[in-house]
């Protein structure tokens, strides 16, 4: 978990970046992300840089996306 300040694009991606070291250091590497439609050009372009590969979940379909899920279980 990387808390946020606000909801900016440079925001959300400098905090993906310090969780992706985190897991890198782990000794992972995930090769997909699944994302909502929110995510910004900044954080694709972070991704594609790294060689990440992403997906967009259809608007309003919570159900495919995992995060979402994993958000309610951690509230």
């Amino acid at each position: 978990v990387e808390p946020l300040k606000n909801r900016e694009a440079d925001t959300i991606t400098k905090a993906w970046n310090n969780i992706n070291k985190r897991v890198q250091r782990a000794g992972e590497q995930p090769k997909l992300y699944i994302l909502d439609n929110e995510a910004s050009s900044t954080l694709k372009t972070a991704m594609t840089t790294q060689g990440i590969s992403y997906q967009l979940v259809p608007p309003h379909n919570h159900r495919a996306n995992l995060a979402e899920r994993a958000i309610q279980s951690f509230k």
